[in-house]
């Protein structure tokens, strides 16, 4: 599973106390560029609470103050960027990264190298949006970590630490993964607690890890991470958080070979999720799958049948989705005895994994042509 969720805003507490906090420090900005670059962190802090209005407000008063200096001029471009986000113009939004980052390279403070990180971070995710892995690697490693560290900020060093290890994740080097993610949750923790998506941040670190310790088969530190995100979604119990959270306790327990908990500990995610407002679509499906697996392993064919009937209506259901979905019914039918339904699904499954192959083959081609 890919672990680039696109625009997937976590909550886990009550933002306001936030806002205020900030609002409070813009009193304290003297001159018109500290006002500015106020503004446009408290822009970020509005669209991150929904509160639109309150945002396009601050944004316009950030950009006003921010033409009359050169670096709240330079950094403007990073915030630009960030308001054509939900447009998925890619090639926009890039040379609007871009142009910032070009602007900034004449600035060598504190400041400059943190909006420079943000910039080379958020083009990274980009990549990584559009499948160019190796591409968003290297501004991950060679660019936004480089500018983090310079910024001394140790959320933003630990955020870039995350998001190296999420790469390695989808790689499939989950010994790299783990040593990035371990150093994330070192510098998060440590990192200023009035920074409203440190917690949420640091949780969803902690259940990553958990996630890649149960692909090495590390029990023992999958379950000190699950304990550590608990600690923190016990005050949360609605919080979209605890969505990954019980897939990766799920896993845990099959790991483990302990299907009916891990059975549990997906029925709890799912319940959840059928009441939250949030775009949980991703974790959901992801629950399910890992429902449909331990159901499998724990011999309940009947039920995985049903699972699977449900799983299949479902639009989102990718083409690689319906391949593994057919060779788990084919295989429950098998299973049953009931060799006619079982033939009947294989077919399906023969079908469907040919005509992919053929795709990949032409696609792979596509590409050869289009080098040379």
């Amino acid at each position: 599973a890919n672990f680039c969720k696109a625009q997937l805003i976590y909550s886990l507490d009550d933002d306001k106390a936030y806002l205020a906090n900030a609002e409070g420090k813009l009193s304290e900005a003297v001159t018109d560029s500290a006002k500015s670059y106020s503004y446009f962190k408290l822009y970020v802090l509005c669209k991150l609470i929904t509160d639109t209005a309150k945002a396009k407000k601050y944004f316009d008063e950030a950009i006003i103050l921010s033409t009359k200096h050169p670096f709240t001029n330079a950094a403007s471009y990073y915030y630009k960027a960030h308001t054509l986000y939900s447009t998925f113009d890619f090639p926009k939004i890039e040379q609007t990264l871009m142009k910032g980052d070009s602007l900034l390279s004449t600035f060598h403070h504190k400041d400059a190298f943190e909006v420079r990180a943000y910039i080379w971070h958020a083009f990274a995710t980009f990549q990584q949006m559009q499948a160019n892995e190796k591409a968003a690697m290297d501004a991950f490693l060679n660019k936004a970590f480089p500018f983090a560290e310079k910024s001394g900020n140790l959320f933003l060093i630990g955020n870039v630490q995350k998001s190296i290890a999420t790469v390695f994740m989808n790689a499939d080097q989950r010994e790299n993964a783990a040593t990035y993610l371990d150093k994330a949750i070192s510098n998060i923790k440590r990192a200023p607690a009035d920074n409203p998506t440190r917690l949420e941040t640091l949780t969803e670190t902690y259940i990553y890890a958990a996630e890649n310790y149960n692909y090495l088969h590390n029990y023992n530190s999958a379950k000190t991470n699950l304990d550590s995100a608990k600690s923190i979604l016990s005050g949360s119990p609605t919080s979209n958080l605890n969505l990954p959270y019980y897939y990766a306790e799920g896993k845990y327990y099959d790991g483990l070979g302990r299907y009916t908990d891990a059975i549990k500990s997906f029925d709890k995610g799912i319940f959840l999720g059928k009441n939250n407002d949030r775009r949980v679509t991703f974790s959901m499906n992801r629950l399910k799958d890992g429902k449909l697996k331990s159901l499998y392993n724990n011999k309940s064919y009947g039920e995985a049948i049903t699972l699977i009937n449900e799983l299949l209506k479902n639009p989102l259901a990718f083409e690689h989705d319906r391949q593994s979905l057919y060779q788990y019914i084919y295989k429950c039918y098998a299973a049953t005895g009931k060799p006619r339904e079982a033939f009947v699904w294989a077919e399906k499954y023969i079908e469907l994994k040919d005509s992919l192959q053929k795709k990949e083959v032409e696609t792979s081609i596509a590409e050869l042509e289009k080098k040379y």
